[in-house]
């Protein structure tokens, strides 16, 4: 049993394998005699008139919530169905119809919110995945607005607020606030270049990537390098966390140290770069508890 989720919809499927002959290529029907073509073409009619009827005997006691795909009812060696059974919809109602599903993260009440890169803003759904009454945000340049919702925007509830970042481009120089009672803009946090370089001038080339809220209205901030072609030729770079307060003011740090993602490279036209982070590299993972506990781990290390 697996689930699979797609445009909004989450399924749980269950594929059942039924045997089958492989037919002859028409390539090779061609070269037949004549009636050893006619015997093949029987065989073949026969077989699709018994596909059919198996396919019909097989999905005739199915409900109008179960999706069939008739195209795996495809001979490749195997005959395969496979059913999919519906077990939640968001995006599914006259309200709202969900785009692309970026970040998610769930409130205390179970109330589900997804970050919606269709329709550049933030969903709101029960916990039965029925629409709620309200979304977060708009696309636009002004306050309680974002320019873009990308697979780098990031959700994090903290008691009665979501924290919003990475709706500019891939580095977050603020975090948009949002109340969770009305879904108003409650608070806009800066993260000013200025203070960064005086706090730490080492700091000149790294930039605010993901934020965690922490209790005494206290943020973790995790720093990135931009990705130059000097940085990328080391054998070893750093993801840096400071602590900033409600303001965006750095308080302490670096409080934490992890190692940052792998790249390939290539070198063109003498002194250019291209550069890739592809997934199957090793990738350091950061949650934080609801009491407060930090959780690391570098998933190059994970064993089965």
């Amino acid at each position: 049993m697996k689930d699979l989720i797609k445009a909004g919809r989450v399924f749980r499927s269950e594929k059942l394998n039924l045997s089958c002959s492989k037919f002859f290529r028409i390539s090779h029907l061609a070269k037949l005699q004549p009636n050893m073509l006619i015997f093949f073409i029987s065989i073949s009619m026969a077989f699709t008139l018994a596909s059919d009827y198996l396919f019909a005997q097989n999905t005739s006691s199915l409900s109008d919530e179960e999706q069939i795909l008739p195209d795996a009812w495809m001979c490749s060696g195997f005959l395969k169905k496979i059913r999919f059974v519906k077990d939640q919809v968001y995006g599914d109602t006259e309200e709202v119809f969900l785009g692309r599903i970026g970040d998610v993260d769930v409130d205390s009440e179970n109330r589900v919110y997804i970050a919606d890169m269709g329709n550049v803003s933030i969903q709101v759904y029960n916990p039965d995945g029925s629409s709620y009454s309200a979304s977060i945000g708009q696309h636009g340049r002004g306050p309680g607005e974002f320019q873009n919702v990308t697979h780098y925007t990031k959700l994090r509830v903290k008691s009665n607020k979501i924290f919003i970042t990475g709706t500019d481009w891939i580095f977050s120089d603020k975090v948009q606030v949002f109340s969770l009672n009305d879904y108003s803009l409650s608070d806009e946090i800066l993260f000013r270049e200025s203070e960064k370089k005086a706090f730490d001038p080492d700091l000149e080339n790294y930039f605010p990537k993901n934020v965690y809220p922490l209790e005494n209205e206290r943020l973790l901030v995790s720093y990135e390098h931009i990705r130059s072609s000097e940085y990328i030729k080391r054998d070893e770079n750093k993801i840096l966390y400071y602590l900033h307060d409600q303001t965006g003011s750095i308080i302490t740090g670096p409080v934490l140290e992890q190692k940052d993602r792998t790249n390939l490279y290539q070198v063109y036209e003498g002194n250019k770069y291209n550069y890739y982070a592809f997934p199957f590299f090793g990738k350091s993972l950061l949650s934080v508890s609801k009491d407060g506990l930090l959780y690391t781990a570098f998933s190059d290390e994970f064993s089965n």
